[in-house]
């Protein structure tokens, strides 16, 4: 239940004949890679890392991602953009790859999420201004509808392959040339050892230490009702995530007990680069008095 994997059953599964092991970064921490890494490579397995949640995340001054053989990134859940993944090829390039042909992204398609991102963050930093910003935010919506603007699902668990080989857009790379990449980690880092100041010993909480390195995406709570309790943060202004609401329908059952009980109940407070101290002490103001805990 600490979002690490059981290395001795781990073991027993790449005896069977795997090809290859996918491991997941959760939430920006770090996997045990010494051990992963040597798992691989005794058994010939290839190595990916998913760094999806942990993008700006070092292990020993090694960043996360480095590794594997492939890794895969995703920059909207950590950046300000309405589109764009990473696929780092750290050994063998492969061809087929190297000379991919990607459909540009066209700018209307990146143009309506991109002016709802502007205005979340309008409204995440003037309240007063948030029904107004919510009713321009459903316009921009409406409006790229009636153009007939092609939308790119993301944020969920969804693979079209129609749209697996579109570039990311200009926007995106523009925002990714110029973020200051140490005042993202210095503020997410500030903002969860400010939210651990207060709500230890009084909510149940998934991490207890932020260890060198770790730039993390979300601060995990465990709460009984996961769902309710992230409509009553909601409506207190506070944009909390149900984590991993949708899992693999194989894993299931007595065999996967933690992984379900982590689905059941851990909530993540926001702790990104534009959330003020204010900001993270009503948090966990909220969060103390709606009794959040298990």
């Amino acid at each position: 239940r600490n979002l690490e994997p059981d290395l001795e059953a781990l073991s027993k599964l790449c005896r069977s004949g795997a090809r290859a092991l996918f491991v997941i970064h959760y939430l920006g921490w770090p996997q045990p890679m010494k051990e992963l890494t040597a798992l691989c490579q005794k058994y010939g397995m290839l190595l990916i890392e998913d760094c999806a949640l942990a993008l700006f995340s070092e292990v020993n001054g090694r960043p996360l991602g480095s590794f594997a053989d492939y890794s895969v990134y995703c920059l909207y859940k950590t950046l300000p953009v309405p589109n764009g993944g990473l696929l780092v090829q750290n050994g063998q390039v492969l061809a087929e790859l190297s000379t991919l042909e990607l459909t540009p992204c066209g700018f209307l398609a990146a143009a309506g999420p991109g002016m709802q991102l502007m205005l979340e963050r309008l409204r995440s930093r003037w309240n007063g201004l948030g029904k107004t910003l919510m009713v321009l935010k459903r316009s921009v919506g409406r409006a790229g509808n009636a153009l007939g603007v092609e939308r790119i699902p993301v944020g969920d668990i969804g693979f079209d392959l129609h749209s697996v080989n579109m570039a990311m857009s200009s926007w995106c790379h523009r925002v990714v040339q110029s973020c200051d990449v140490a005042r993202i980690r210095e503020r997410r880092r500030a903002n969860f050892l400010r939210l651990l100041r207060t709500l230890a010993g009084h909510a149940t909480l998934l991490r207890t230490e932020l260890e060198e390195g770790v730039c993390p995406l979300f601060f995990p709570i465990l709460v009984p009702n996961k769902r309710a309790a992230a409509e009553a943060l909601w409506q207190r202004g506070i944009g909390a995530v149900e984590f991993w609401n949708e899992g693999d329908p194989a894993a299931t059952g007595d065999a996967f007990r933690d992984a379900q009980f982590l689905r059941d109940h851990v909530l993540e407070l926001p702790i990104h680069q534009d959330v003020t101290a204010e900001q993270v002490d009503y948090m966990a103001e909220q969060v103390l008095s709606l009794k959040l805990h298990i």
